[in-house]
């Protein structure tokens, strides 16, 4: 067996696996003899179906089950044994390459079949040359209002009517914080603010990846990567989007492969890790302590802390989740770092408009 591969420009590859007889026969003849013992059939005993009922009934599965396999392992190695770094998986050359497969599996001989790789591209930028827009987000009146309109409800009583007075303040505001209306606006205001920082930090990241991808370019024909999203997208469970779909939303995939290739770049240059330790520290004192006393110096509490990081920390979906967390809040440390952020006033309605969309209404700040 061979394989041999013809490079195509800078962006990718044909590759081509090429079988003999001698590479497949004596497997097929393995997997037929295994088939014909579990075989049953009316009229023989259990495992002794002729062996040429069983080549006819499974002869053209197994061949293609063991060339198939034989291909697969043949093209893994190469890419392996030659150090290609690649998008995805192999997939087939389209009809206009004139890269044409040679396969008989009712009578299987020589086989040939081809593939097409791109090599994972590096993007050219520099992130001291990014400019991207930084919302510090305003809370507007109208929006302090509706919040003390949700105070006044949760505090009232009897159906009488709530005044902004000191007794209202000491039940919206126990550890005695707001004293007056003026000081209870003030504060609202700082709470949203506060609140929606990290809204408004994960909008920055987006919109210094968005321009990253608008300055780059992968170099790879738009025809080879809807043919590869297309291939790829076959494989999800769920119902796989059709041609026409793919090619609809193609700046949206070729936005996410950008910013794929801009996050591995940065992680790679900037030396970012999470190691396991650290998703303790961050699950501990970034999440756990908005809610429970993380750093008592009673030791039973300290053991029900560490029993509540350790449960979290056996869920592998958790675990990945914080990675993808801790992974984030380094990466916007980078950008607020290096990145020329244009930092824009924006009241807190119009912040919700543009991040979520103008059909989704703002949700009450509890």
């Amino acid at each position: 067996m061979t394989v041999t591969q013809e490079n195509i420009d800078k962006w990718g590859a044909f590759l081509n696996v090429s079988l003999v007889s001698d590479d497949y026969s004596a497997e097929i003849k393995k997997k037929l003899s295994e088939q014909q013992k579990k075989t049953t059939m009316k009229g023989f005993r259990p495992g002794m179906v002729p062996a040429s009922l069983v080549k006819k009934m499974y002869g053209t599965s197994i061949v293609i089950d063991v060339v198939n396999h034989i291909v697969s392992e043949q093209l893994e190695k190469h890419i392996k044994d030659n150090s290609l770094s690649i998008l995805g998986q192999p997939i087939p050359t389209a009809k206009s390459s004139g890269k044409e497969n040679k396969a008989n599996w009712e009578n299987p001989g020589d086989f040939s079949f081809w593939f097409e790789v791109a090599f994972v591209p590096t993007l050219s930028f520099s992130l001291k040359d990014i400019k991207a827009t930084c919302y510090d987000i305003q809370a507007d009146e109208e929006t302090i209002d509706r919040q003390i309109e949700n105070l006044k409800t949760r505090f009232a009583s009897d159906d009488k009517k709530v005044e902004l007075d000191a007794d209202f303040f000491k039940k919206a505001y126990p550890d005695g914080s707001v004293n007056s209306e003026k000081e209870m606006r003030e504060k609202i205001r700082t709470e949203i603010e506060q609140f929606y920082t990290h809204d408004a930090d994960r909008t920055f990241s987006k919109n210094v990846f968005d321009a990253i991808a608008e300055k780059t370019d992968t170099g790879i024909p738009k025809e080879f990567l809807l043919r590869w999203i297309e291939f790829h997208n076959e494989g999800r469970n769920e119902l796989p989007l059709s041609k026409s779909e793919i090619e609809k939303h193609f700046d949206d995939y070729d936005k996410s492969l950008k910013r794929q290739l801009a996050e591995s770049r940065i992680i790679k240059e900037e030396g970012i890790e999470v190691k396991k330790e650290d998703l303790r520290t961050f699950y501990k004192e970034d999440i756990l302590s908005k809610y429970y006393p993380v750093n008592s110096d009673d030791p039973e509490a300290k053991e029900r802390v560490e029993k509540i990081v350790d449960d979290a920390l056996a869920e592998h979906k958790n675990v990945h989740q914080l990675y993808d967390m801790l992974l984030d809040k380094r990466m916007l440390a980078v950008f607020k770092e290096k990145v020329q952020a244009v930092h824009e006033k924006i009241t807190f309605n119009k912040f919700i408009e543009i991040a979520y969309g103008a059909a989704t209404k703002p949700h009450n700040h509890e």
